[in-house]
């Protein structure tokens, strides 16, 4: 616990400017709550969401003047992979005009507006990279508190953070109270917590360091178990097998160790725990709608059919597949799918873009991946940090919303992408001479 707080105090001890803004974006997050199709449709903006567009506005004109105090060219904000957002929002908002419900088009828009719009500004700002660091740490603090805030609910209300799930093989399925957190979202953000204090372990050589990210690590992993959340759990586990790969040497020996003696134990009582893994994944359901990903197949089906009479602009940014007009579709929140959802909402326009950065930066992450395990330069633990991430964010995306909209999924990718655009800048000497020792010290200090 010391040294946790004094990690938290030597990340708050150096606030900026970027860092606020990125807090009051997190913050923004949470200023909503669900609604049905029908009540989106009757009143888009109501006043919990006027409060957080006043939030985004504030922040939109924060970083606006910041951009035309330094005086720098508008044209030199978009050069990169985040030139393909720019474009990726700018087709957003122009879906208003087409959209069934042109209000909510618009102010989810200018959402990812604001969000993309940031991240411009990072990159253009001066030692852009050493705050790229001190964002990346503090994003995952930020998960950490929200996290807590879920057993703190539990502690203050535990029938609604323990709802029941009679038919499932835990009886109660984990939810953020205050704030609202869905478990499949909640399950997610353990699942990335796990990871990243996994191999912050692998990578750290003080002791008090490993102490610390161990603990972390099981905190989160008793969280994605008590979510119940199914595709979150199967990336987690997956992204673990590749890290542990990637370690290598000191690292890998006691992680093999560790995986030859939970198999030994599994192999004794392998009937048991194959009958309670089923049971966790099957989670009470029958095998067809197990199959069917809980219904995602179906209307997956039932949005491929609109989307083939609207292929090039879709139905309107976030209000497409929510309009009344639209039977079969309006009464989901969304289509548990992030292409799927694009496609449907703005079409090829906005699918194109997003794909565009999606696969440079898979690229760059995979090149810097490569070198760094080739070269065994100083701290390659952030490469497989980004791996890692990207990867669990890339399996969440096929059976959930994550980049397309203002979403915490999206501060994350947008923030690989920053990272990406560093990869890009780096040369052999960068590599020879531990260039990330100096970008990213927090992670150096590791090493």
């Amino acid at each position: 616990m010391p040294l946790a707080i004094a990690k938290v105090r030597a990340l708050l001890a150096k606030a900026n400017q970027l860092d606020l803004m990125w807090l009051l974006l997190f913050i923004s997050l949470h200023l909503g709550s669900m609604r049905t199709a029908g009540e989106l449709a009757d009143e888009p903006v109501d006043t919990v969401r006027l409060m957080r567009i006043s939030l985004l506005l504030v922040i939109e004109c924060w970083i606006v003047a910041s951009i035309l105090i330094r005086k720098r060219p508008l044209a030199s904000l978009f050069r990169g992979v985040h030139g393909f957002m720019v474009l990726y929002t700018i087709v957003a908002l122009l879906s208003m005009f087409w959209s069934p419900s042109p209000g909510l088009s618009a102010w989810k828009a200018f959402e990812v507006l604001v969000d993309v719009s940031f991240i411009c500004f990072l990159i253009s700002t001066p030692n852009w990279k050493k705050h790229l660091a001190r964002l990346w740490n503090l994003t995952w603090f930020m998960v950490m508190l929200l996290i807590c805030s879920v057993w703190v609910g539990v502690a203050l209300f535990p029938s609604r953070a323990l709802q029941v799930y009679s038919s499932a093989f835990l009886k109660r399925q984990l939810h953020g109270v205050v704030p609202t957190i869905n478990p499949n979202s909640l399950g997610q953000m353990a699942a990335l917590v796990g990871a990243v204090a996994i191999i912050r372990f692998l990578y750290s050589k003080k002791e008090q360091s490993k102490i610390l990210y161990i603990w972390l690590s099981g905190f989160a992993f008793v969280t994605l178990i008590f979510s119940q959340a199914r595709t979150s759990f199967v990336a987690f586990i997956s992204a673990l097998g590749f890290v542990f790969i990637l370690s290598r040497r000191e690292a890998f020996v006691p992680v093999v160790m560790t995986v030859i003696i939970l198999m030994l134990l599994s192999l004794v009582a392998l009937p048991v725990v194959m009958d309670a893994l089923y049971s966790y994944l099957i989670r009470g359901q029958n095998a067809e709608l197990f199959f069917s990903l809980s219904g995602r197949t179906y209307y997956w089906g039932l949005a491929w059919e609109l989307i083939k009479q609207a292929p090039i602009q879709g139905y309107g940014f976030y209000a497409g597949h929510r309009a009344d007009a639209i039977k079969g579709l309006a009464i989901y929140s969304n289509l548990d799918n992030t292409y799927i959802e694009i496609l449907q909402n703005i079409g090829i326009l906005g699918l194109i873009p997003i794909l565009l950065v999606f696969m440079i930066t898979w690229k760059r992450i995979l090149k810097f991946l490569i070198a760094s395990y080739h070269r065994r330069r100083c701290c390659n633990s952030l490469a497989v940090e980004l791996f890692a991430v990207l990867f669990i964010i890339t399996i969440r995306s096929i059976t959930g919303p994550s980049f397309q909209n203002h979403h915490w999924n999206l501060l994350f990718f947008l923030l690989i992408l920053a990272w990406g655009e560093c990869i890009k800048k780096m040369s052999k000497s960068d590599i020879k001479v531990g260039w990330l020792s100096h970008a990213h010290p927090s992670l150096a200090t590791n090493c």
